[in-house]
């Protein structure tokens, strides 16, 4: 199983998990095969990776503590004027603080 972006996903390729929608909807069942017409798909509902059958990455990559930690501060710098309790905002940081961390992992490796 591997999860796979989109302009990387082939035709043919066999679902290993459903595809959600943000509210948790299936937009298409594990064991589906890629067809065309599920490009659109996700493309309408913001879908980026999936996760199919027979394909390995080759590189996995491993975020540190560091790097989580400074996601964090950075997520918490862009949003310290909204209401922190509020459940979008919680969600909101977590989606900030994992890219700003895999930005920087990315760059490590580079």
């Amino acid at each position: 199983m591997a999860r796979v972006a989109l302009k990387d996903l082939e035709i043919g390729s066999v679902l290993s998990n459903d595809v959600l929608d943000q509210s948790g909807r299936i937009l298409l069942k594990a064991g589906s095969t890629i067809e065309e017409k599920h490009f659109k798909i996700f493309k309408t509902w913001g879908i980026r990776t999936v996760e199919i059958h027979g394909q390995e990455t080759s590189e996995t990559l491993v975020l540190t503590e560091d790097q989580l930690g400074e996601g964090l501060q950075h997520a918490e710098s862009l949003l310290k004027l909204n209401q922190e309790s509020h459940e979008l905002i919680q969600m909101l940081r977590g989606l900030i603080q994992r890219r700003y961390a895999r930005k920087l992992a990315e760059a490590e490796r580079s």
